[in-house]
């Protein structure tokens, strides 16, 4: 089974509004890659999209969900930048169904780290504004499957 990181499109900064919407190029880069995943039907389905309550997250996981023809997203008040990545990982392994999940740094980065070396102070994915990881569930762990930035798209 695949599951997908994602991390939120480039927003505004907090000085121009303080719930950091996304910028327009933010939503030029979640529209991007977007199409992108679509054109090769990259996720699954029945994927179900977790978001973050912030709204830059949230906003990128409704231009992904919208573009690949997914359910709502749902929002998740646990998928905070600074979450125990521990916890996202037994989720991970115990899914039914591919997860995407949209949110920050430095939380992306630590579960990548943690599912891919084993430790959570290791970050081996760059996770540019609007990147997706995808990660496929083996017996012994995860592997990253693909990894896909804007300027890539």
């Amino acid at each position: 089974m695949q599951h997908m990181l994602v991390r939120h499109a480039t927003a505004v900064p907090s000085e121009v509004s303080p719930e950091r919407p996304l910028s327009s190029e933010g939503r030029e880069e979640a529209e991007r890659v977007a199409q992108r995943l679509a054109a090769v039907r990259a996720i699954p389905k029945e994927a179900r999209i977790l978001t973050s309550s912030k709204r830059r997250a949230r906003e990128t996981a409704e231009i992904l969900a919208q573009a690949l023809e997914l359910q709502e997203p749902e929002t998740d008040d646990q998928l905070v930048p600074n979450a125990d990545p521990m916890l996202w990982a037994e989720r991970l392994f115990a899914a039914e169904h591919p997860l995407v999940l949209v949110g920050h740094l430095p939380l992306l980065g630590r579960l990548a780290g943690y599912l891919l070396c084993g430790s959570r102070d290791r970050e081996p994915i760059a996770f540019a504004p609007a990147s997706i990881a995808c990660f496929v569930r083996e017996r012994a762990g995860m592997r990253l499957l693909w990894h896909l930035t804007p300027s890539l798209a």
